[in-house]
């Protein structure tokens, strides 16, 4: 089979780089061991073109993701579904998951009138973020409109929400959705990496006891709403044992876990090509 691989820019990859791009090549390599002819371009350099078996894509642009949505409409599959990126970002998902039983801390479109929940609560833009100034920790009033000014300046067109702050144990997760692949790590154990040290926020690390498997569910129910297969998140795990999913996004760089995620990635794409048989 012929596939395409199509990686990220480095402008969505903020402090990932060489993290995103080990992940994209052990994928490459997973599939060429699996006999299939694999050829890689950058997301900046793809022009459409039809002609593949199917497609894996790191990419973020919308320029991008309009030209791949068309070759999917046309029956090329894809993973991540660009249709479904292009609509996905924060508040689409805070909505998806209120209806669809994913927990979540409370949330509420900032409208630019001034706080609307107790302090402290975060704000985030409704996109992805590429810098750490996208999500802000807000303690107090004085700094929400620091905050809320700066990020309307920068993104002037963009949704930005309120997100209650929730206590507890900072899980990140990693899943591929339709496989038994799932992982976990807790971001302030030493050692762990942190893309832009927002973890300190957070309450001092206590290993509550959590259901993985409940984790698991509620992170496959969120890639099945969302329809991004290849996923990963954040979650507070609070102290009674219950969680809320802070964050959920496409095909992170699964750096703790890269070559058990390449291979189950590798594995979703061959089953996505035969399905489309």
């Amino acid at each position: 089979m012929k596939i395409l691989g199509i990686s990220r820019s480095e402008h969505f990859s903020p402090n990932s780089v060489e993290r995103d791009r080990s992940i994209f090549c052990a994928v490459k390599e997973c599939l060429l061991k699996a006999g299939h002819e694999v050829e890689t371009i950058g997301e900046e350099a793809f022009v459409a073109e039809s002609g593949y078996d199917a497609i894996f894509s790191m990419g973020r642009s919308e320029t991008l993701l309009q030209q791949l949505q068309q070759l999917e409409t046309s029956g090329t599959p894809i993973i991540n579904s660009p249709s479904s990126l292009l609509k996905d970002n924060r508040a689409h998902q805070a909505d998806l998951f209120k209806e669809g039983g994913v927990p979540i801390p409370k949330t509420e479109i900032d409208c630019g009138i001034g706080p609307k929940m107790d302090f402290p609560f975060w704000l985030k833009r409704s996109t992805c973020a590429q810098s750490a100034t996208d999500v802000c920790f807000v303690p107090d009033e004085e700094t929400y409109h620091k905050s809320i000014a700066e990020m309307q300046s920068n993104h002037a067109c963009d949704t930005i929400l309120q997100v209650k702050h929730e206590e507890g144990d900072l899980v990140k997760f990693y899943g591929v959705a339709g496989t038994t692949f799932f992982s976990y790590i807790f971001p302030l154990e030493k050692g762990n990496f942190s893309k832009f040290g927002l973890e300190t926020h957070n309450s001092p690390f206590k290993r509550y006891d959590f259901s993985e498997s409940q984790l698991q569910k509620a992170a496959n129910k969120a890639a099945t709403l969302t329809n991004i297969d290849i996923y990963g998140g954040d979650a507070i795990v609070r102290s009674d044992g219950t969680f809320v999913i802070i964050d959920f996004n496409d095909w992170p760089s699964f750096s703790t876990c890269r070559e058990e995620a390449a291979k189950h990635i590798a594995q979703k794409i061959i089953q996505m090509i035969n399905q489309n048989d």
